[in-house]
């Protein structure tokens, strides 16, 4: 059999690859975007009327005094509500210097169907600056979970007020952003609560002047009292019923707490034991009344709902029907045809209804439920999202539900008051700019809150899905040219949500960095930037500042996958070349230099050791990412192989949980003469999780050297990144 080893080129084919279902076909012309109509709306809002078709996705710039350069740039997805005009109050919520002002719309498309809307342009608008400022708002007090507080003695020039919520597990840490938004009711959303859950939230508030030609917008007031927000009370109650031998009537006991209470008990338990769910489990024993999950007799074999390892929590707690001697949780095909809104993936969305069977009123419990489904196998557990179709045309978009893993498989779980369709899908993220495959690579020679429409149903089918951005103003800083970027909004998440940026021109070397508390600005390592954006991940509203961090190596060619990778990674400052501005392109890469890059993309500082490479490789050694090389011998100086490296990439992905599931492995890579047999389980991952390509000629025990690596590392961090 003629011998068969791995090229050590990377194939991105994988990366981003959640790619829409139909295009115009080859040379076809596509239809573009009806053409925006702006104009200046009351109090100089910035509006304009929609011409269809539109996809309700526009891209806003504000210009002044003639600058070819936008002091404003942001992207805003409207939903998928059919809209006549959009009315925006980016102008007003600015404090903007006097000059001659206009601003440009372009209705943007998913480029399936449809291409980008001509730019429109408003009329100028001349402002001047008053010189009088709104007072703030003082008697901040929580009414929880809502907000209260005093309008100033100018109050009748508030147009609306801003808000935005902090959180502290302690009472003596400083609090941080964890919702922000407007609306003339503010309160802490329930997947607020799911995420943060117990500990302290403050609120602070600015009002916005109903006459900028009058009045500046007011200052953020003070920080409002702390709330302790804590599911104890109610789980003292849930306790004191299981442990009382004398309560006849556990259904009617649970039912005295609020129902709000338990939901949100329910939405911050992460399945500890002794917790909400727990709780209710135990309750739901002593009633006698058997719970289940289960599929209809009539619901279709590829309905694409699974059941095994399904459950239900609080199901029996609730009142029953008549005769009901067990309660049923029924998955059956949905009850009526829906439109999954543009910003989610219709092409692989799960349709289904749920029901419960034996409690007397499922439209409206008395107690919520807990449920527990398996993640389906054709969606990405990070972007999964649950749609609920409530039976008053409503839709609850439940973004990122909590996902969690038994026994090998993935489950999501969430809580539910009423019962009706719903949809699993994913949410879509930009497309990135591609990465050449191993056949184009030429070889190297050397050298909340939003406005308001959450609720509103869809109306319309969209063409295809289109990402959902967050809120993001951009201006160029006169000093150092840095794109600095403020992000008003971000959607409620778990941890963290994709920015997208414009910023025509970006590079593999450009990076997004944040400035901490005591001045040091810090390179937020997984920014991703493609064609004319920029990707960077955020897990609360704030300033950011984008440029070009790469370092100009004098022994590489000005172009090419080398120079791309060399770019990205000093950038990012994981490689930053062997000194004098050279990168080394054809030397060896040390089992110490790879230690350190990993140990540097996982956080580690590593400066400060004896040597430049002891941090790294103490932590590298300490979770088993590098192993010795023959007992105890480290040996971080010596060159590290093709086939270690591939190892080393294997056990970082086990160490950070992203050792995603694989088929099995090529019954023939067991038998490559090159490879040694403690590699194969890496080899057959990277080959089969699309990393890797097999090729014709190479040797995996040779030394790999610091242009290979760079390349394999470029691609290696945006299949992370990717899952």
């Amino acid at each position: 059999m003629k011998k068969r080893v791995l090229s050590l080129l990377l194939s991105f084919s994988m990366v981003f690859g959640m790619l829409p279902a139909a295009r115009a076909a080859e040379g076809e012309e596509m239809e573009k975007l009806g053409t925006p109509v702006p104009y200046w709306g009351e109090n100089h809002a910035t509006c304009w009327t929609v011409t269809e078709p539109s996809q309700n996705y526009f891209q806003f710039k504000l210009y002044k005094d003639g600058e070819p350069t936008p002091v404003k740039t942001m992207t805003q997805f409207r939903g998928s509500k059919p809209l006549e005009t959009v009315t925006n109050h980016y102008f007003e919520v600015e404090d903007y210097e006097s000059g001659t002002y206009y601003f440009t719309v372009q209705s943007l498309s998913d480029g399936t169907q449809y291409a980008n809307s001509e730019i429109a342009t408003s009329e100028e608008f001349i402002y001047e600056k008053p010189a009088k400022s709104l007072a703030p708002a003082t008697d901040l007090e929580w009414n929880w979970p809502n907000c209260r507080w005093t309008d100033p003695a100018d109050s009748d020039f508030v147009y609306f007020y801003l808000a935005r919520i902090f959180y502290a597990a302690e009472k003596d840490e400083t609090p941080t952003v964890v919702q922000s938004g407007f609306n003339a009711f503010v309160g802490v959303k329930e997947a607020t609560l799911q995420t943060h859950g117990d500990g302290y939230y403050y609120f602070s508030v600015l009002g916005i002047s109903n006459s900028i030609s009058e009045y500046q917008n007011s200052p953020w007031s003070e920080l409002s009292p702390a709330y302790h927000f804590t599911t104890a009370t109610a789980k003292e109650v849930l306790a004191d019923i299981l442990s009382d031998e004398t309560v006849d009537d556990v259904r009617s006991a649970v039912q005295t707490i609020k129902s709000a209470e338990l939901k949100e008990g329910l939405l911050a338990d992460q399945g500890e034991e002794g917790g909400m769910a727990d709780l209710l489990s135990q309750l739901e024993q002593k009633t006698g009344v058997p719970t289940a999950v289960t599929l209809s007799d009539t619901a279709p074999e590829d309905l694409g709902v699974d059941v095994e390892g399904a459950s239900v929590v609080g199901a029996a707690l609730n009142n029953l029907a008549q005769d009901a001697t067990e309660v049923k949780l029924v998955i059956d095909r949905p009850q009526a045809e829906h439109v999954i809104p543009g910003l989610y993936n219709d092409a692989i969305a799960t349709h289904f209804s749920m029901e419960l069977e034996g409690v007397a009123d499922s439209k409206e419990l008395q107690v919520p439920v807990k449920i527990t489904l398996p993640v389906p196998e054709n969606i990405n557990p990070n972007f999964l999202v649950l749609l609920h179709y409530h039976l008053d045309g409503s839709v609850e978009e439940i973004e990122r539900p909590y996902v969690f893993q038994k026994e090998g498989k993935l489950y999501t779980s969430f809580v539910l008051t009423s019962f009706s369709d719903f949809a699993f899908t994913e949410e879509c993220l930009p497309e990135p700019t591609p990465v050449p495959t191993p056949s184009q690579q030429p070889p190297y020679s050397g050298g909340s809150w939003d406005s308001g429409d959450d609720d509103d149903p869809p109306a319309t089918p969209k063409p295809t899905p289109t990402p959902k951005p967050p809120q993001v103003e951009t201006r160029i800083d006169p000093a150092t040219g840095h794109t600095l970027v403020e992000v008003n909004y971000l959607p409620d998440v778990v941890e963290w949500e994709w920015v997208e940026v414009p910023l025509e021109g970006a590079a593999p070397g450009t990076v997004a960095a944040i400035t901490d508390d005591t001045g040091l600005m810090r390179v937020i390592k997984n920014t991703l930037p493609g064609e004319d954006k920029v990707l960077v991940p955020m897990s609360e509203p704030g300033q950011i500042e984008i440029f070009d961090n790469s370092m100009d190596f004098a022994d590489l060619p000005e172009t090419g996958v080398v120079r791309d990778a060399a770019d990205f990674l000093s950038a990012r400052e994981l490689m930053n070349g062997t000194g004098e501005g050279r990168f080394s392109p054809d030397e060896s890469l040390t089992r110490g230099m790879m230690a350190t890059v990993l140990a540097r993309y996982g956080g580690v500082d590593t400066a400060g050791g004896e040597t430049w490479y002891d941090r790294g490789l103490a932590w590298a050694l300490d979770r088993d990412i590098l192993v010795g090389h023959g007992g105890t011998n480290y040996a971080p100086e010596a060159a590290l192989t093709r086939e270690q490296m591939l190892v080393m990439l294997y056990r970082y992905a086990s160490y950070v949980d992203l050792l995603l599931p694989t088929p099995a492995g090529d019954e023939e890579l067991a038998q490559v003469d090159s490879a040694s047999p403690w590699a194969y389980d890496a080899i057959i991952w990277a080959v089969n999780a699309g990393l890797l390509e097999l090729g014709e000629d190479g040797d995996l025990t040779a030394p790999i050297t610091r242009a290979e690596a760079a390349v394999i590392l470029h691609g290696y961090i945006q299949y992370l990144l990717r899952h």
